[in-house]
């Protein structure tokens, strides 16, 4: 029997998991990743305790196994920087997408240059969370740091760093920076130049396919033998949309996590026609690209309701022996679609899309009255976050990308009733994982084509997805949602500046 591994590095996870040829996942190992603030603003991963998480996962899943391990995969957030010395030492703990405080050199770093230009040659609107702000901040905040980088790595950079000595990455992860030329997948000149650095600082590109031979201390890392495959990959977004299938034009993938993403496979780059860019296009491999955009705050609300308000849920939950999230969404059914006429904006963490206020967003419940119950304001949490997945949606539609289809995966997707408030919001079918964990397919594809265990995308693709439970958009719920996006997009825009004022009042 051959297996593969594939490890996926999450912003708040790492998921080590073991499947075998067929595609059956024989087990999953998750570790907590700690998150460091050592400042306002600050979100910090030590590249290290990753490495050593996701490890000893590792040695413990293949034991017994480890001799018919052929190939591991590996994908992983994106956004992340960590500047390393020569000899590949992390210099600094690794600054991920959650850090604002690239923020404040984004004035000046934009005024040096044609925004639209910019996002044109990179597939990346003007955000704070791209590897490019963050460079310019560490360049104005530590200059010698900077100076004495060697490699400005991310995540999975770095670890294959360690289970190689080489400095790679791949095309997929690094088009989400902000410095790569989406066209001619290369570094992007502008965009190097306003970062003050050369290519030389940067890993050298290798597609999603490619491999390389792990070394000797690489193999002992991950308990697997010398020798072992060690694929490229792709980033996570781009893994879940394998792992969903989504690999001709007109199947969208959607992952509800604590964020939420919606992508389309495309066979040239897009970039939005309207000035707002709404939507940014990365690489996935061969010469395809995945149009779409995430968004920040998806699980994360309901965890917040959890944290914050769901006293009542979680002792539910210790008293039958069910999940909180399952009570919550059991909650929330109760109430129709439109919640009587409640809207949530939920930003709870500012937002990447611009139109809504960018980073500077806040969230809001709209339309509150004293007949509303708690099951209005569950629901209204969750139609929350499909409308704001609906802005990208609407903006894909627009530059000619058309769907027919949704396939979703995520932790959010276990949920039904999020699933049919999202079908009836985009009014389109949808269909949902066997795995909610998508990116652990997507991976052994991957990993099954580098090694030939498969001889091409479709056929990974028949062995290794697997969908369930079709879910039509109903009349009435379409009706209710295409009244009740026009009121969010127009509430979102007219509280832009507002929400703003209100931050900057003092803590």
């Amino acid at each position: 029997m051959k297996y593969f591994l594939s490890i996926d590095i999450g912003t708040t996870n790492v998921k080590v998991a073991l499947l075998n040829e067929r595609g059956d996942v024989i087990r999953v190992i998750r570790r907590e990743v700690p998150l460091y603030s050592p400042e306002p603003g600050a979100a910090e991963h030590d590249a290290d305790e990753i490495v050593n998480l996701v490890a000893k996962a590792s040695r413990e899943l293949v034991k017994g196994v480890n001799e018919e391990v052929t190939a591991v995969c590996t994908s992983s957030y994106l956004f992340g920087l960590l500047p390393v010395s020569r000899d590949g030492k992390p210099l600094r703990r690794l600054i991920t997408w959650m850090d604002t405080r690239p923020e404040r050199v984004i004035g000046e770093l934009y005024r040096e240059v044609d925004v639209s230009e910019l996002y044109e040659r990179t597939g990346c609107p003007p955000l704070p969370i791209y590897q490019l702000p963050k460079i310019v901040w560490l360049r104005e905040r530590e200059p010698d740091l900077f100076q004495r980088t060697a490699y400005f790595f991310n995540i999975k950079d770095y670890f294959y760093f360690k289970l190689t000595k080489e400095a790679v990455g791949d095309y997929s992860s690094w088009s989400g920076s902000q410095l790569l030329n989406m066209s001619k997948l290369k570094w992007d000149d502008l965009a190097l130049r306003l970062a003050s650095i050369g290519e030389g600082k940067l890993p050298t590109l290798m597609e999603g396919l490619e491999w390389i031979e792990l070394t000797d201390e690489g193999a002992k890392i991950l308990g697997v033998r010398k020798g072992t495959k060690l694929v490229m990959g792709v980033f996570d977004g781009a893994a879940v949309a394998l792992g969903l299938g989504c690999v001709k034009e007109g199947i969208g993938a959607v992952n509800l996590g604590s964020s939420a993403m919606v992508r389309v496979i495309s066979d040239r780059p897009v970039v939005d026609k309207d000035p707002s860019m709404r939507f940014q296009t990365y690489y996935l491999f061969n010469r395809k690209w995945l149009p779409g955009g995430a968004i920040n705050n998806a699980g994360l609300v309901l965890r917040w309701f959890k944290e914050r308000l769901g006293t009542l849920e979680v002792l539910a939950s210790e008293i039958l022996s069910e999940n909180p999230y399952a009570i919550l969404c059991k909650e929330a059914s109760k109430s129709p679609p439109g919640c009587r006429g409640l809207m949530f904006l939920p930003f709870l963490v500012g937002e990447r899309l611009p139109t809504v206020g960018g980073s500077w967003a806040r969230a809001c419940l709209i339309g509150l009255s004293y007949y509303h119950s708690r099951s209005d304001i569950i629901r209204s949490f969750m139609e929350g976050v499909a409308l704001t997945l609906k802005i990208i949606w609407e903006a894909l539609k627009e530059n000619g990308i058309e769907v027919g289809e949704l396939r979703c995966a995520g932790k959010g997707a276990a949920s039904e009733l999020w699933l049919r408030i999202l079908a009836d919001v985009m009014n389109t079918p949808i269909l949902r994982s066997y795995d909610l964990d998508a990116s652990n397919i997507g991976n052994t594809i991957l990993a099954a084509l580098a090694s030939g265990e498969v001889s091409d995308l479709d056929e990974g693709v028949s062995r290794f997805v697997k969908l369930r439970g079709r879910i039509i958009p109903s009349v009435n719920g379409v009706k209710i949602y295409s009244k009740l996006y026009r009121l969010f997009k127009q509430v979102a825009w007219d509280l832009r500046d507002t929400l703003k004022e209100l931050r900057e009042l003092p803590n």
